[in-house]
C-alpha cells in the first residue's frame, strides 16, 4: 500500500528502544495503526491492541493481527473448491453490472483512477465478498482479510500517484494491466495472541 506517513522503516529504532528497555510481554497499543505494519511486526511478542481513525487502515491491522499466515478459508474452499484468490481470479466478469467503482471512479463516470474493466472487477469482488459473509462462507475476519487485499490489490492497477486525490490524465502502464487479487503479505509469526483486538475510533475517546 503506497501510504503517506508508513511506519516500516522505524520498525528496527521501535525493537531497538523495546530491547534497551528491556520489555517483553504484555500489551503492545498502537492507536495510530495506520496500515498496521508495526502491529504486524510485535504480534509474536505483545497481545495487540491497534486502532485508526480511517476504516480501511483499522482493516488492514485486524488482517495483520488476527493472522499468522494467509487464512485457509475451509468453509469458502469447501463450498467453491478453490481458495476466494483461485475463485476471483478465474471469474466471469463479462455479465457482471457496474457499480460505486465503475460509476464513480472510470470512464463510466467521465473519470480516469481505473479503467472499467478492472472497476468492474473491484465492484464484482466487494460486493460478493459481502455476499459471501452473509452466507457464512466467511469469518469477519476472513472477510477483514479479503478487504484489505482486495484494497491492496487495487494499488497496482490504479491511474494515480499513490493517493486517490487525484488521477494522472493519460493512463499509466499499470493501470491497463488486468487487476489480479492477490493475498495481503503479513508477516508468518506463528506465536501470536488469539486476543489481539483492532478498533476503528477517535483514540482520545478509546483511551
Amino acid at each position: 500500500m503506497r501510504y503517506l506517513g508508513n511506519k516500516t522503516r522505524l520498525l528496527g529504532h521501535i525493537n531497538q528502544l523495546i530491547e534497551d528497555k528491556n520489555i517483553s510481554g504484555g500489551v503492545f497499543a498502537d492507536l495510530f495503526t495506520g496500515t498496521g505494519s508495526v502491529a504486524d511486526h510485535f504480534k509474536d511478542r505483545f497481545e495487540i491492541i491497534t486502532n485508526d481513525l480511517l476504516r480501511y487502515a483499522s482493516l488492514f491491522s485486524e488482517a495483520k493481527v488476527s493472522f499468522s499466515e494467509v487464512p485457509k478459508f475451509p468453509r469458502f474452499k469447501k463450498h467453491f473448491k478453490v481458495t476466494p484468490f483461485e475463485y476471483w481470479n478465474t471469474y466471469d466478469y463479462s455479465n457482471e453490472t457496474a457499480g460505486f467503482i465503475t460509476l464513480n471512479f472510470s470512464p463510466r463516470g467521465d473519470r480516469k483512477f481505473f479503467q472499467e474493466k478492472n472497476a468492474i472487477k473491484i465492484d464484482t469482488i466487494r460486493r460478493q465478498i459481502d455476499e459471501f459473509r452473509e452466507a457464512n462462507l466467511l469469518s469477519e475476519k476472513e472477510w477483514a482479510y479479503l478487504l484489505a487485499s482486495l484494497l491492496e490489490s487495487v494499488m497496482g492497477v490504479s491511474n494515480t500517484s499513490g493517493t486517490y486525490e487525484a488521477f494522472f490524465k493519460d493512463w499509466e502502464a499499470r493501470s491497463n494491466k488486468d487487476l489480479l487479487l492477490e493475498p495481503l503479505s503479513i508477516e508468518n509469526l506463528p506465536l501470536f495472541s488469539k486476543r489481539n483486538v483492532t478498533y476503528n475510533n477517535d483514540s482520545n475517546e478509546l483511551v
